[in-house]
């Protein structure tokens, strides 16, 4: 038996899954390949976070200079 498909079943079918792949194409290009700190001045901080005189675990501190750029990073768990 043969099947004979016009151009309203062909056409959809056929825009869906270009759609698709074209959805995917974008998707895939999503992501990071990772921070570059080598194009960054470092600069090492040290301190305690404290609440109620206590360690603040997973805190987020932000550090910000005069001119605006910011920087930030997560406490560990004694602050």
């Amino acid at each position: 038996m043969t099947t004979i498909r016009n151009y309203h079943t062909f056409l959809p079918t056929a825009l869906l899954t270009l759609l698709f792949a074209g959805l995917m194409n974008v998707l895939s290009g999503c992501g990071s390949a990772g921070a570059d700190y080598s194009k960054v001045d470092l600069i090492q901080v040290s301190g305690t976070v404290t609440l109620d005189g206590q360690p603040l675990p997973k805190a987020v501190v932000t550090f910000e200079t005069p001119d605006g750029q910011f920087s930030y990073a997560m406490t560990d768990s004694s602050g």
